[in-house]
């Protein structure tokens, strides 16, 4: 079952960011991953962590995804 989750509140880099996560299955992503394809899609350049950690962490702290020992980022489980 796909599991809804409500994405109305979240602004449009904090849903993509989300969506990417998830979209990546039960593997941990890097938040320098995360940047990459985030800055390539939007904006045509490398970005690096720092500007994907204070999203995913935010997105961490709403229940949304989960954070490994090694800082990387997954859909969080129910």
């Amino acid at each position: 079952a796909i599991e809804v989750v409500n994405t109305t509140r979240l602004n449009d880099k904090q849903k993509w960011m989300y969506q990417y996560v998830v979209s990546c299955g039960d593997r941990f992503v890097s938040p320098t991953e995360v940047a990459k394809k985030y800055g390539y899609e939007f904006l045509g350049k490398e970005l690096n962590s720092k500007y994907s950690c204070p999203t995913l962490t935010w997105l961490v702290n709403e229940g949304m995804l989960e954070k490994n020992d090694k800082g990387h980022y997954t859909k969080k489980k129910k």
